[in-house]
């Protein structure tokens, strides 16, 4: 037996006063299933929560902005508290914060930070936070662009996280390129 619930919310709001966007979501499932579990029928509850907020415009002139935040929840629950089936849960929240300044005509910078929590019923607690910026500078009579982008400033070399499948959680850990700067001319014709 599947029973399957589920509720979508959209909300999108373009402010003439802020010269913004913001949209705003909320997504909500809920299943129950059956499993055999060692010649057991046990019916469990599958539930995932998410959450969604984005902006993006323009705070002067020069400057544009982008933020992100972003929250889900994925949890499978024995629908009776006598089962031998333990419950999982697994959370993820992300928060992004760009910046784009316009100096002048030819000098363009940017700027990001991300910050990501992921949590577990199994004890996963990871807590990450990237910053990256960056700069471009176009030479009008030459026709080139010289950019230079500063990568992962906060260092981090590995990333981990958990996955709830089918009752199954998997963790998975990789590594990331640490601190790293990319510099690049373009040629313009």
């Amino acid at each position: 037996m599947t029973v399957v619930i589920v509720n979508t919310w959209l909300l999108n709001i373009y402010l003439l006063a802020l010269n913004s966007n913001f949209t705003g979501s909320y997504s909500f499932q809920s299943a129950q299933q059956n499993q055999v579990i060692n010649s057991v029928v046990s019916p469990v509850i599958y539930t995932t929560n998410m959450y969604t907020l984005n902006g993006s415009g323009k705070l002067s002139k020069h400057v544009r902005y982008e933020y992100e935040f972003g929250h889900s929840a994925y949890s499978i629950k024995p629908k009776n508290t006598g089962q031998t089936l333990s419950s999982t849960t697994i959370s993820t929240s992300r928060n992004r914060l760009g910046l784009e300044y316009n100096i002048i005509k030819s000098l363009h910078l940017k700027s990001a930070a991300k910050n990501e929590v992921n949590r577990n019923s199994t004890g996963l607690h990871a807590n990450y936070t990237f910053t990256d910026l960056g700069a471009r500078y176009h030479l009008e009579k030459r026709k080139l662009d010289f950019q230079v982008d500063i990568n992962n400033l906060t260092n981090i070399k590995a990333y981990q996280a958990a996955v709830l499948s089918n009752n199954t959680q998997s963790d998975y850990q990789y590594p990331l390129r640490g601190r790293n700067i990319l510099v690049k001319v373009f040629f313009v014709f």
